[in-house]
């Protein structure tokens, strides 16, 4: 793409980058909403020599954010495009296969609602009486630990550890974040803690104190690729392009 502006192709390419990590956390909100910005950067992508490719790109991205009814709109205009362009092809059978499928899953869900839908609810009333005793439990456990006679800051961090787990399960985030700061204030070079802090400032939507903790994690360890990664996301998500290039280059 020699013609193409390269920062903007550069954009694009980080965009599908994040769409796909959110894909495979499955947070499908927010991997849609990556896979928006892509469409709209692609707008300023588009050649006449590359058109039909960047058209089957579009029709990929809706395929993956399971509109199919766009996906197969630009398929087909791809394909009108360049005929000969079997990718497109096998696309289009991929549509046409997960259409099929969702027919047969909505028919069969259809299906087993009336059936089910008692034994649904009583089946979940009893998930939840088991899992709540199992929570307590474990956040009794870590409590204890911490009123141990022989507490090392070994043992004591991995409680507190345990503990914010514990709050975040419950929904508890402030609480989780209280403990996961109690952890770090015993050994701040823990990267692994740290990095759960920022994982609970990403969850509170606190993106920038999340980039911070990110940094601090590149003081110790300059090398490490993934977090540079999850930093220049966090700042594209902030809308702040030229920083989230930067980390990701």
């Amino acid at each position: 793409m020699g013609s193409l502006d390269q920062w903007q192709c550069d954009k694009f390419h980080t965009l599908v980058r994040i769409g796909q990590c959110y894909s495979k956390l499955d947070k499908y909100e927010n991997a849609q909403r990556a896979y928006e910005k892509v469409v709209e950067c692609e707008q300023a992508l588009i050649i006449n020599k590359d058109s039909y490719y960047l058209l089957y790109k579009r029709a990929k991205l809706y395929f993956k954010m399971d509109n199919l009814a766009k996906a197969e709109s630009y398929i087909e205009q791809c394909k009108l495009k360049e005929p000969r362009y079997f990718k497109a092809e096998c696309l289009h059978g991929m549509i046409e296969l997960k259409r099929f499928e969702r027919a047969q899953k909505e028919k069969q869900d259809k299906n087993d609602k009336t059936k089910t839908a008692e034994k649904d609810k009583e089946a979940n009333k009893k998930a939840i009486d088991r899992e709540e005793p199992k929570i307590t439990q474990a956040r009794d456990y870590f409590n204890n630990v911490l009123k141990s006679d022989s507490l090392t800051k070994d043992k004591e961090k991995k409680a507190y550890i345990g503990l914010a787990k514990c709050k975040e399960l419950e929904g508890n985030l402030a609480e989780a974040m209280l403990n996961t700061r109690k952890a770090l204030n015993i050994n701040p070079y823990d990267i692994e803690t740290r990095e759960k802090l920022a994982l609970l400032y990403i969850k509170t939507r606190e993106l920038r104190k999340a980039i911070h903790q990110y940094k601090l994690i590149l003081k110790d360890d300059k090398t490490n690729a993934r977090i540079f990664l999850e930093i220049g996301t966090l700042f594209i998500f902030l809308n702040q392009f030229l920083n989230g290039q930067r980390y990701l280059e």
